[in-house]
C-alpha cells in the first residue's frame, strides 16, 4: 500500500530570510521553499523536522495531511487575539506550546 503526506507551512507576518530559509532546506531537500512557505509530499518515508518546532521558529500555519486519515492544523496568533480558553476548547495537545511566548501556536 502506498503512502502519502503533505505538509504545508506559512510564514505570514514575518518572512524567512536567506540563512533561515536554508536550516529548512536542511530538513528537507525536496520542499519547495519560498521566503513565505515550504511545500512538500512524501509517498515513502517521513518528513525529518518537526512541525511543532519549525512553528515556533519560522512559520504562521501549517497543513498536515496523509491519505491514512490524520488532518492536522496548527496557527500562530497573538495571544491578545485569541484567549487560551477560547483556543483550548479546539487543541489536541493542550499543553502546547510551554512557556509565555508572545505568540501562542495550537494544534486544532
Amino acid at each position: 500500500m502506498s503512502e502519502y503526506q503533505y505538509y504545508e507551512f506559512l510564514a505570514v507576518d514575518r518572512p524567512l530570510d536567506e540563512r533561515q530559509q536554508a536550516e529548512v532546506r536542511a530538513l528537507s531537500t525536496r520542499a519547495r521553499i519560498t521566503a513565505t512557505s515550504f511545500t512538500n509530499e512524501y509517498h515513502w518515508g517521513n518528513f525529518r523536522g518537526d512541525p511543532r518546532k519549525m512553528m515556533e521558529r519560522y512559520y504562521d500555519a501549517h497543513l498536515y495531511v496523509t491519505n491514512w486519515g490524520t488532518h492536522q492544523v496548527m496557527l500562530r496568533l497573538p495571544r491578545a487575539l485569541l484567549s487560551l480558553e477560547a483556543a483550548g476548547q479546539y487543541c489536541i495537545d493542550p499543553t502546547w506550546p510551554p512557556g509565555p511566548p508572545q505568540d501562542t501556536s495550537s494544534s486544532i
